[in-house]
């Protein structure tokens, strides 16, 4: 390999070769036993020789030099080649300033051989002085860490049980509902261990029934945490997406029936379409207008309400007012209020609790009873409303992300809202799978069909429909027309 030295060279040199005879030099002693040289420095040493000599280079050291140059490094032993270390000597101050230092050296092959990429390029005008192993070297990147490929669990290495236990849901549910979302959280390609969407759904599962951070529940399904965080919130959406299709009210009046009849079994109260109640899910507070979150019993969460019918099944829900929001107020904000005034919804009554106002189409207890029948009414009131306390208890402790004593939810509101909604949702396909409790059963009695089958006139007086249906139903009497069964 020639080595030829341009005109910007031989300036740089003859500059240098003013200052600098061929001499040994003090210096020498701080040249290493094992030297470096990039190929701007060989170029200079060939030139130093012509110069000082009036000739070229001895064919001998020609040839070594040209058998151990190494890409653009030059490796040379003070032991073996004394020759060439003799004219380096003999230029000691110039030689000094055009040497690399080993170290510096050594950690640009590593980052060579480690990371695959090309020597840090430096400009061909300016040599590095020796002094530069001790500063920074500019361009090189950190040796990344090597990706790490967990294994993931899917629901083939589980038993039923176990997979109940895990999940809150059986196979057959998991399966029907991975079927249903499995176009929006499928990935689109197989390339770089993509995650399949039944790992990411039953990573979801976990984290809504153990309530734990997505640190261990990402360890514990085989993904990291960071592919946790991205793909939690696209399966939520997708299966909010489905609301509809698992909560909802009756469609037809053969499913308000069933409902009506399973109430009467629990006490005795007639026509009842559903239970409502609101429950409090305790988050994180936002920064702006953090106030708003902060409920009557002195912590943060969103105030959620709920109906559902005898067993336990969620007919609607909604989830996004905040703690301090009162529970009648909520109410005449939904469309269950306007259904129910506008004559939409008719046939019957819900249940409320104490934080409601009586209605036409909603029965609250007796403030201060002062009949049997009163106490009577109150007593089955509260027992029929012991259905969305069960109903609220078994969310809570089905799916602890839910469950303040596990720890507030550190979502934003709008995410805090939808997580509700989807534990709702996956509460209502336990049920439907029987793997929830069911809080009461329903009886085809025929003499309950024949009780409940007519429609009651509700009229505009709320007290006056309480007063009816205590005297009716509670003190023996009876004035509600019912169809005749004959």
């Amino acid at each position: 390999m020639q080595y030829r030295v341009t005109a910007a060279e031989s300036g740089y040199m003859t500059e240098r070769m003013a200052e600098c005879r061929p001499r040994p030099h003090p210096e020498t002693a701080a040249i290493p036993q094992r030297l470096y040289l990039n190929v701007f420095g060989l170029s200079t040493l060939q030139a130093l020789y012509s110069h000082a000599n009036q000739s070229c280079f001895p064919e001998h050291i020609h040839t070594m030099l040209n058998h151990k140059l190494t890409g653009r490094i030059l490796f040379i032993n003070r032991s073996s080649c004394t020759d060439i270390c003799s004219i380096m000597e003999a230029f000691g101050p110039v030689m000094l300033h055009l040497l690399l230092a080993e170290e510096e050296e050594e950690r640009e092959r590593k980052q060579q051989r480690h990371i695959g990429r090309a020597p840090v390029q430096r400009p061909k005008d300016k040599a590095l002085p020796v002094s530069a192993h001790k500063q920074p070297v500019h361009g090189m990147r950190r040796t990344p860490k090597p990706r790490v490929f967990r294994e993931r669990t899917g629901l083939e290495v589980f038993t039923e049980e176990e997979i109940i236990q895990r999940y809150r849901l059986n196979r057959s549910a998991i399966n029907e509902l991975y079927e249903l979302i499995k176009g929006d959280i499928d990935p689109l390609t197989q390339r770089s261990h993509a995650i399949p969407g039944m790992v990411k759904l039953l990573n979801c599962l976990h984290f809504f029934a153990s309530g734990s951070f997505q640190t261990r529940t990402s360890s514990i399904g085989g993904v990291s945490q960071s592919a946790f965080s991205r793909f939690m919130g696209p399966v939520i959406d997708s299966i909010k997406k489905h609301l509809k299709a698992y909560i909802y009210f009756p469609k037809d009046k053969a499913g308000w029936q069933r409902v009506k009849r399973g109430f009467y079994r629990i006490a005795g109260m007639p026509h009842v379409m559903g239970v409502l109640d609101c429950m409090h899910i305790a988050l994180s507070p936002p920064h702006e207008r953090e106030e708003l979150y902060r409920n009557s019993k002195g912590f943060h969460s969103v105030n959620v309400q709920v109906i559902c019918d005898c067993k336990g099944k969620i007919l609607s829900i909604y989830s996004a007012f905040p703690g301090s929001s009162q529970d009648s107020v909520i109410l005449k904000q939904t469309s269950v209020y306007e259904a129910f005034e506008n004559g939409k919804l008719t046939g019957g009554w819900l249940i409320g609790g104490p934080g409601y106002t009586c209605q036409p189409w909603l029965l609250t207890a007796v403030a201060n009873p002062t009949t049997t029948a009163e106490d009577s009414f109150n007593e089955a009131h509260a027992r029929t409303h012991s259905v969305i306390e069960r109903t609220f208890s078994s969310l809570k402790s089905q799916f602890k992300c839910l469950d303040k004593p596990g720890g507030v939810l550190q979502y934003n509101p709008t995410r805090v809202a939808d997580i509700i909604v989807v534990c709702c949702i996956l509460h209502n396909i336990g049920i439907k799978h029987n793997v929830l409790e069911n809080f009461a059963c329903e009886a085809d009695d025929d003499e309950l069909e024949a009780l409940l089958s007519g429609e009651p006139e509700l009229g505009d007086n709320s007290l006056a429909v309480h007063s009816r249906i205590i005297k009716d139903y509670f003190s023996g009497q009876s004035s509600w027309s019912q169809p005749d069964t004959g």
